[in-house]
Protein backbone atom coordinates (compact mmCIF):
# COMPACT_ATOMS: atom_id res chain seq x y z
CA UNK A 1 0.00 0.00 0.00
CA UNK A 2 1.60 3.47 -0.84
CA UNK A 3 1.44 6.34 1.49
CA UNK A 4 -1.72 8.28 2.05
CA UNK A 5 -2.73 11.30 0.57
CA UNK A 6 -5.38 14.32 2.08
CA UNK A 7 -7.94 15.54 0.36
CA UNK A 8 -9.28 19.16 1.11
CA UNK A 9 -12.73 20.71 0.50
CA UNK A 10 -13.07 23.52 2.62
CA UNK A 11 -12.94 22.39 6.19
CA UNK A 12 -13.45 18.75 5.84
CA UNK A 13 -10.31 16.68 5.10
CA UNK A 14 -10.19 12.96 4.55
CA UNK A 15 -7.04 11.02 4.44
CA UNK A 16 -7.51 8.50 1.26
CA UNK A 17 -5.23 5.85 0.29
CA UNK A 18 -5.32 3.44 -2.96
CA UNK A 19 -4.24 -0.05 -3.00
CA UNK A 20 -1.42 -1.16 -5.51
CA UNK A 21 -3.62 -3.76 -7.18
CA UNK A 22 -6.29 -1.36 -8.09
CA UNK A 23 -6.46 2.38 -8.21
CA UNK A 24 -9.58 2.62 -6.40
CA UNK A 25 -9.44 5.57 -3.47
CA UNK A 26 -10.63 4.56 -0.18
CA UNK A 27 -11.29 6.80 2.80
CA UNK A 28 -8.74 5.97 5.60
CA UNK A 29 -9.94 8.43 7.92
CA UNK A 30 -12.02 12.09 7.71
CA UNK A 31 -12.84 14.85 9.51
CA UNK A 32 -14.33 18.62 9.94
CA UNK A 33 -10.90 20.71 11.12
CA UNK A 34 -10.50 24.32 11.40
CA UNK A 35 -8.94 26.71 9.14
CA UNK A 36 -5.82 26.89 11.30
CA UNK A 37 -5.33 23.06 10.79
CA UNK A 38 -5.35 23.90 7.28
CA UNK A 39 -2.79 26.79 7.04
CA UNK A 40 -0.53 24.32 9.10
CA UNK A 41 -1.20 21.15 6.74
CA UNK A 42 0.26 23.31 3.79
CA UNK A 43 3.29 25.04 6.01
CA UNK A 44 4.12 21.66 7.48
CA UNK A 45 4.08 20.21 3.75
CA UNK A 46 6.44 22.26 2.67
CA UNK A 47 8.62 21.24 5.17
CA UNK A 48 8.12 24.04 7.33
CA UNK A 49 6.50 25.10 10.78
CA UNK A 50 4.64 27.87 12.69
CA UNK A 51 4.15 27.35 16.42
CA UNK A 52 2.05 30.29 16.79
CA UNK A 53 -0.76 27.87 14.35
CA UNK A 54 0.30 24.73 16.12
CA UNK A 55 -0.89 26.49 20.02
CA UNK A 56 -4.02 27.64 18.67
CA UNK A 57 -5.35 24.07 17.49
CA UNK A 58 -7.74 22.31 19.52
CA UNK A 59 -6.76 18.50 21.64
CA UNK A 60 -8.37 17.00 18.17
CA UNK A 61 -6.85 18.48 15.99
CA UNK A 62 -3.27 18.41 16.95
CA UNK A 63 -3.99 14.45 17.49
CA UNK A 64 -5.85 14.26 13.74
CA UNK A 65 -2.82 16.60 12.37
CA UNK A 66 -0.01 13.94 14.14
CA UNK A 67 -1.91 11.21 12.10
CA UNK A 68 -2.39 12.99 8.82
CA UNK A 69 1.69 13.82 8.71
CA UNK A 70 2.48 10.19 9.97
CA UNK A 71 -0.07 8.73 7.75
CA UNK A 72 1.06 10.61 4.73
CA UNK A 73 4.94 10.22 5.35
CA UNK A 74 5.87 13.90 5.71
CA UNK A 75 8.98 14.72 7.39
CA UNK A 76 9.33 17.73 9.64
CA UNK A 77 11.54 17.84 12.77
CA UNK A 78 9.90 21.21 13.85
CA UNK A 79 6.66 19.33 14.10
CA UNK A 80 8.16 16.31 15.78
CA UNK A 81 9.55 18.03 18.58
CA UNK A 82 6.34 20.24 19.17
CA UNK A 83 4.31 16.34 18.92
CA UNK A 84 6.73 15.50 21.50
CA UNK A 85 6.49 18.64 23.82
CA UNK A 86 2.80 18.28 24.01
CA UNK A 87 2.87 13.84 24.54
CA UNK A 88 5.69 15.10 27.19
CA UNK A 89 2.82 15.74 29.93
CA UNK A 90 0.49 12.67 29.22
CA UNK A 91 3.85 10.35 29.38
CA UNK A 92 4.17 11.79 32.88
CA UNK A 93 1.40 11.19 34.06
CA UNK A 94 1.03 7.87 32.55
CA UNK A 95 4.57 7.10 34.60
CA UNK A 96 2.94 8.30 37.66
CA UNK A 97 -0.34 6.28 37.49
CA UNK A 98 1.94 3.19 36.48
CA UNK A 99 4.15 3.57 39.88
CA UNK A 100 0.64 3.92 41.88
CA UNK A 101 -0.69 0.52 40.32
CA UNK A 102 3.16 -1.15 41.03
CA UNK A 103 2.75 0.36 44.44
CA UNK A 104 -0.14 -1.54 45.10
CA UNK A 105 -3.00 0.92 44.75
CA UNK A 106 -6.13 -0.91 43.84
CA UNK A 107 -7.92 1.05 42.04
CA UNK A 108 -9.37 0.27 38.99
CA UNK A 109 -10.25 3.78 37.81
CA UNK A 110 -6.42 3.99 37.98
CA UNK A 111 -6.20 1.41 35.59
CA UNK A 112 -8.50 2.89 32.82
CA UNK A 113 -7.09 6.17 32.95
CA UNK A 114 -3.77 3.97 32.03
CA UNK A 115 -5.51 2.69 29.04
CA UNK A 116 -6.96 5.61 27.83
CA UNK A 117 -3.66 7.76 27.98
CA UNK A 118 -2.11 4.63 26.05
CA UNK A 119 -4.24 5.02 23.53
CA UNK A 120 -3.94 8.77 23.20
CA UNK A 121 -0.35 8.39 22.79
CA UNK A 122 -1.66 5.59 20.00
CA UNK A 123 -3.68 7.72 18.38
CA UNK A 124 -0.94 10.52 18.18
CA UNK A 125 1.33 8.02 17.06
CA UNK A 126 3.91 8.52 19.85
CA UNK A 127 3.66 4.99 20.07
CA UNK A 128 2.89 2.21 17.76
CA UNK A 129 -0.55 0.31 17.77
CA UNK A 130 1.61 -2.96 19.14
CA UNK A 131 3.09 -1.33 21.75
CA UNK A 132 -0.12 0.22 23.24
CA UNK A 133 -1.81 -3.04 23.06
CA UNK A 134 1.31 -5.02 25.15
CA UNK A 135 1.14 -1.77 27.34
CA UNK A 136 -2.55 -2.44 27.81
CA UNK A 137 -2.00 -6.33 28.21
CA UNK A 138 0.78 -5.79 30.92
CA UNK A 139 -0.92 -3.38 32.83
CA UNK A 140 -4.14 -5.43 33.10
CA UNK A 141 -2.24 -8.49 34.07
CA UNK A 142 -0.36 -6.51 36.85
CA UNK A 143 -3.47 -5.32 38.56
CA UNK A 144 -4.58 -8.53 38.58
CA UNK A 145 -1.70 -9.95 40.19
CA UNK A 146 -1.53 -7.54 42.87
CA UNK A 147 -5.65 -7.56 43.57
Amino acid sequence: MRAKEIIIKGLHVSIVGRLKADQRIYTHAKRIVSPEWIQLWFIISDKGFESDLWLRLSEKDKDFMGYAVHACNIVSPEFEKALARECAKIHQRLLLIEGSILNGNLNRVLVDEYKSIVDKLAASFQIGQKQATNLKKRIERTFDSIS
